[in-house]
């Protein structure tokens, strides 16, 4: 075992979007292990978060450096087979979809362990807004229906920024981060990147190291934790386009080019 590498040998097979789980997959691949990024064929949702180069942005770049990509459709059953077939030589499963999705797509934990019951199976899910809407005295919103679920939220998203919004323009920053804290929700000043670059902290700690991302240039990446900064040219040292691996892992687990 390398002390650079601590998981070198272990394979992931990472099905997450966003933020969460790809940071949580990226850290795993920074630590040695073979990640494959299994993206649907319009990509990670993260590529098109914020400014885009190419089918990057700073989100998908921090989230899935080191990582090897293939696009799957899910919704087809050749797409749920090359899954399978991944999940088969896998060491982790990562996940991060709604409450339900995994079960429809024969995805769910017992349907991995079929297939490998040693494979560790991670969820990455996200969580309420009860307390937020406590802290902003606004029960309309706690008790509203239209809000009770993320999904929920997500579909009526225009109705509760419009609330939510009123009611943060009533309060200054020093205000709002007293309401949470006596409501126990975390919670932080948000800086912009700049700001964020140059906080005394951040420089103190050197936190935040710099990366040549191909098609974009320099790119402002956290360091993983005792970890050495990843060698320019390194695997982990980029993130993948969509779907730039997937001769090799199709090749891998004995399937032609599709």
């Amino acid at each position: 075992m390398s002390y650079e590498a601590p998981y070198r040998g272990l394979r992931v097979v990472d099905l997450s979007q966003g933020i969460a789980g790809p940071y949580a997959a990226m850290l795993l691949a920074q630590y040695g292990a073979d990640v494959i990024k299994v993206e649907p064929p319009e990509g990670d949702w993260a590529r098109i978060l914020g400014v885009r180069y190419g089918d990057q942005t700073v989100f998908s770049i921090a989230g899935n450096l080191g990582k090897r990509s293939i696009a799957v459709d899910l919704k087809t059953e050749e797409g749920r087979e090359i899954v399978r077939r991944l999940i088969a030589g896998a060491d982790v499963f990562l996940e991060g979809f709604r409450p339900g999705v995994t079960a429809r797509l024969g995805m769910a934990y017992a349907d991995v362990a079929a297939i490998n019951p040693g494979t560790i199976y991670v969820s990455v899910s996200g969580f309420g807004q009860s307390g937020l809407c406590d802290a902003l005295e606004l029960p309309d919103v706690r008790d509203d229906r239209r809000f009770a679920s993320s999904d929920l939220r997500y579909q009526h998203l225009t109705e509760l920024m419009a609330k939510l919004s009123e009611r943060f323009g009533r309060y200054t920053t020093a205000e709002l981060a007293r309401r949470f804290r006596a409501a126990g929700i975390m919670h932080s000043r948000v800086n912009d990147y700049l700001e964020f670059l140059r906080d005394p902290h951040v420089e103190a700690t050197g936190i935040v190291t710099w990366i040549e991302q191909p098609g974009v240039g320099r790119v402002p990446i956290p360091r993983a934790p005792g970890l050495v900064p990843p060698t320019p040219g390194s695997p982990r040292a980029t993130a993948p386009s969509l779907d730039q691996h997937r001769k090799e892992i199709l090749a891998e687990i004995g399937l032609a080019q599709l």
